[in-house]
């Protein structure tokens, strides 16, 4: 009988468990564990891409309505003006509703832009 001290049994368990993982599916679990953390990260990238265009189309609308509703306010008051010669300062308001949205609009395409510049 040999005497076998503790390097070498810990030299053979070592050598069981490298064999184990090399051989076994340990790189196989490892090299999936990878793709599919890759993949995780590729879909959440797309959700909260898909999310900022979803807003960004809440927020257009909205100022979309916003503008449609100053040009049919500025155009009473320009038949006002034009038809009965009367308006009481609410044709300057209208039109000053009406920059105010188109600002709002242009302002809104332009950090669209920015943002897509950045990505």
């Amino acid at each position: 009988m040999t005497a076998v001290n503790g390097t070498e049994i810990f030299g053979e368990i070592m050598k069981i468990l490298v064999t184990s993982l090399v051989g076994g599916a340990g790189i196989a679990g490892l090299a999936v564990y990878f793709v599919r953390r890759r993949i995780e990260k590729m879909l959440d990238r797309r959700e909260a891409e898909d999310s900022r265009r979803r807003e960004n189309r809440i927020v257009r609308a909205s100022y979309n309505d916003a503008l449609q509703h100053a040009q049919g306010r500025l155009l009473f008051w320009l038949y006002q003006a034009i038809v009965k010669g009367q308006h009481n300062g609410e044709l300057e308001q209208a039109f000053e509703n009406f920059q105010e949205a188109e600002r709002k609009i242009k302002d809104h395409d332009r950090h669209i832009v920015a943002e897509q510049e950045g990505d």
